[in-house]
């Protein structure tokens, strides 16, 4: 029975978000490749009420599921800063506050270098050849950083090997943005909007080199992923299994 309600819940949240995807925009920009429009037309907004009040249900207990996840991953944290201070949530949040600041600065004059004490050489690579690809065929991306809205932790791994080398906090990001991809010679706008948007996003950080470095950003539709998954701590950490 568990099975068959887990089952129903996944198609359910399955079915949502690809309604929700099939009526937005998307483009490849801003950091990560990803820009998030909402639906626009009146026919879209109709629709996603309509989908809202259907699956309200199951919206609530996702919601629900996103809290506590959040919540444990907070309590997760801050015991592993017991022994290994890298994941103070405060520090972890101050980092994750510049990165955004200095990978969105980084992103908007096409030189992913600008970054690289907050990126690690993959991603920095990786976005950069974005960059040069929208340059070849005269098309240039504007970014704009205007508010981080909200860091919320969803996921650590701690890895015990190599002083922690490679372990990683995965964070869901809520910011207000511009982002759009326009043509350089006419100006004119390719993909996205030049409106001030919202755009939330899934973000994970490594422990590279003795610092939080951004590895990796995802669309917002890959958080449940994340709130299936239970953290990873060091065995001397991990709660004692009781004996029946």
């Amino acid at each position: 029975m568990k099975h068959s309600i887990r089952n129903l819940y996944a198609l359910n949240t399955l079915w949502l978000t690809a309604a929700l995807l099939s009526l937005a925009s998307d483009a490849w920009a801003g950091p990560g490749g990803i820009i998030k429009a909402a639906a626009s037309t009146p026919f879209g907004r109709v629709v996603l009420g309509i989908l809202f009040i259907l699956l309200s249900p199951f919206i609530i207990s996702y919601l629900i599921k996103r809290a506590l996840q959040i919540r444990k991953t907070r309590k997760d944290l801050a015991l592993l800063a017991t022994i290994h201070p890298q994941y103070k949530w405060l520090d972890v949040k101050d980092r994750t506050t510049a990165t955004l600041q200095w990978v969105w600065s980084a992103w908007g004059e096409q030189k992913m270098e600008k970054s690289a004490a907050f990126t690690t050489e993959w991603y920095r690579i990786n976005q950069q050849m974005f960059l040069d690809d929208w340059a070849r065929i005269g098309q240039e991306n504007v970014c704009r950083l205007h508010r981080i809205k909200n860091i919320s932790p969803l996921f650590v791994q701690h890895n015990a090997e190599n002083n922690g080398e490679g372990s990683r906090i995965v964070l869901d990001i809520n910011l207000r943005v511009t982002d759009y991809l326009k043509d350089i010679e006419s100006g004119k706008v390719v993909e996205g909007d030049k409106k001030i948007a919202d755009m939330e996003t899934i973000w994970t950080l490594v422990w590279n080199k003795g610092e939080w470095r951004l590895n990796l950003i995802e669309s917002a539709g890959m958080e449940w992923s994340y709130l299936t998954m239970p953290n990873e701590l060091p065995a001397e950490l991990s709660p004692t299994p009781q004996r029946i």
